[in-house]
């Protein structure tokens, strides 16, 4: 994922070298999906990816948002959630739990990863 952020940093450095930015957006993708299908990465990691994904999107606007996208804030904390999880600071992840459901989020820990579901109204 630092690799890929570098790489887009410095094609849009080139005047906008849109080619090189999608080359290097495409590679990052084509590096994490068999990471992504064999569960190899942490939540933390996920997240990173997609925080880079989206970024290049800002620039580049070729990535299909089909689903609802949750908010930054949103994924933040369940981050923080999973760490605290993996530290087992269960008192900081129940309120982390809290603040997603106030933010709307349901959080559903499974053995993939948390997973974040809005909540119905």
């Amino acid at each position: 994922i630092h690799a890929f952020e570098q790489k887009f940093r410095e094609a849009l450095n080139q005047d906008l070298n849109a080619a090189s930015g999608l080359t290097a957006l495409f590679g990052l993708i084509r590096g994490l999906n068999p990471i992504l299908d064999k569960g190899l990465l942490r939540e933390d990691q996920k997240n990173k990816g997609l925080f880079a994904l989206e970024d290049a999107d800002v620039v580049l606007g070729v990535l299909s948002k089909e689903e609802e996208e949750i908010p930054r804030e949103a994924r933040e904390i369940a981050a923080q959630r999973e760490l605290a999880r993996q530290s087992r600071d269960f008192a900081k992840a129940d309120a982390l739990r809290e603040s997603l459901k106030s933010l709307g989020y349901q959080v559903e820990d499974t053995p993939a990863g948390t997973r974040l579901k809005k909540l119905k109204h």
